[in-house]
């Protein structure tokens, strides 16, 4: 389910990375600026969701995605949540943005870092998935597959000790689902809300995507109309609204036998739910007679 407002258009994650970039010069900000904006929106999302949280888990991959998880970390840090953070990559191994967010983080404190070992922690409220974002193109293995087991059977409830189950935010795309088709690529985070950055992905929306989405939170980061004009839709939602328009207003002396005939034909053994299921369908649908 995406929450209101949000933009229709679809794109592929190439397009979203060249929007992404040309939102940079346009608004002539750095790339670090659209982060902690990102994390920001993103931390909003995970209080309003879930506001008796207290103890978070944040996991981090090693490019951008992992940045907005340092960022989201430090935010809710300095909010007073108890934050524990698992990182895939050392601090040295970082680059560009994402060593800058997880140099502010250590700077600010209150964040303790902890190792993986193949299970979470301890228990948490929420699991902050910032593992990969929609770069990701294989099935996760190794540390990162077992890190997605591990979420998804916490927030089962059927982690090695039983526990009850946790809620798990997603940034920008749930790790291990692919951003162009919405199929799982191999592990892949099941979340309860994903809040998704710039513009919408495809990905979103189509393929096995709902099995793993959640609920869908939208954060243009105040990037201009202008850095997606050079970027062709590739699809765009279907809302009540779209269609409102093209639906005429019926008269209050309007008759049945304008609006159309359904002959609904079935009812075998065992399938009389199926015609009628039909035919309700058709009615709702503004069929004059069935």
């Amino acid at each position: 389910m995406l929450d209101e407002p949000s933009p229709v258009e679809l794109y592929c994650a190439a397009q979203v990375r060249a929007i992404d970039n040309q939102a940079i010069r346009v608004l002539g900000c750095e790339g670090y600026d659209l982060m902690c904006t990102a994390a920001a929106g993103a931390f909003r999302d995970l209080r309003r969701h879930w506001p008796q949280a207290v103890r978070l888990l944040v996991l981090c991959g090693p490019g951008n995605n992992g940045g907005d998880g340092f960022v989201l970390a430090r935010l809710a840090a300095a909010a007073g949540h108890h934050v524990r953070l698992c990182a895939l990559s050392p601090g040295e191994a970082l680059q560009g943005d994402a060593r800058t967010a997880h140099e502010q983080m250590l700077e600010q404190g209150g964040v303790q870092m902890a190792d993986w070992h193949d299970d979470l922690p301890e228990q948490h409220d929420v699991v902050v998935d910032a593992l990969f974002g929609t770069g990701l193109r294989r099935a996760l293995q190794g540390t990162a597959a077992r890190m997605v087991d591990a979420v998804n059977r916490a927030r089962a409830g059927a982690g090695e000790a039983p526990a009850s189950p946790v809620g798990v935010l997603a940034l920008d795309i749930p790790s291990g689902l692919c951003a162009d088709t919405g199929q799982p690529l191999g592990p892949t985070v099941v979340a309860d809300v994903t809040s998704t950055f710039v513009a919408l992905k495809r990905g979103l929306f189509t393929g096995r995507a709902r099995d793993h989405v959640g609920r869908l939170c939208f954060h243009g980061l105040d990037v201009p109309v202008e850095a997606a004009r050079e970027q062709a839709v590739q699809a765009r939602l279907l809302r009540a609204e779209s269609v409102r328009g093209l639906l005429p207003r019926r008269a209050a002396s309007a008759h049945k036998g304008r609006f159309g005939h359904v002959l609904a034909l079935g009812g075998n053994h065992g399938y009389a739910g199926a015609v009628r299921l039909c035919a309700e369908a058709a009615l709702r649908a503004g069929a004059g007679l069935v």
